[in-house]
């Protein structure tokens, strides 16, 4: 009886857990999928000194950008080795000499 009420109990929060997750992401505004405003939020964090998070958002940005939004795209692929630089990351040499490459 008491198994059954732990199995009981166990499966119903596994439910709410997974329900809520379900809520989250349905809730999600349209707009966070849109690269301009994580470019915003990218320059933003850069603005503030926040390297870290704002190469993520760099990362994010020029991944979701299409070749015909040139500017944008190459602009955060050059300030995701800026923000390598600032944070000491080995590959910020590479991310530079790469942007060189890729954006003459």
């Amino acid at each position: 009886m008491l198994i059954m009420k732990r199995l009981i109990i166990r499966s119903n929060l596994l439910l709410c857990l997974l329900l809520s997750f379900i809520t989250v992401n349905a809730q999600r505004p349209i707009s966070y999928d849109s690269p301009l405003r994580e470019y915003n939020t990218a320059m933003e964090l850069y603005q503030k000194h926040e390297f870290g998070a704002a190469q993520e958002y760099f990362q994010y940005v020029y991944e979701h950008t299409t070749d015909q939004q040139y500017d944008m795209k190459s602009t955060s692929y050059f300030y995701q080795g800026v923000c390598a630089v600032k944070l000491n990351h080995g590959d910020a040499a590479f991310l530079l000499r790469d942007f060189v490459r890729k954006y003459p």
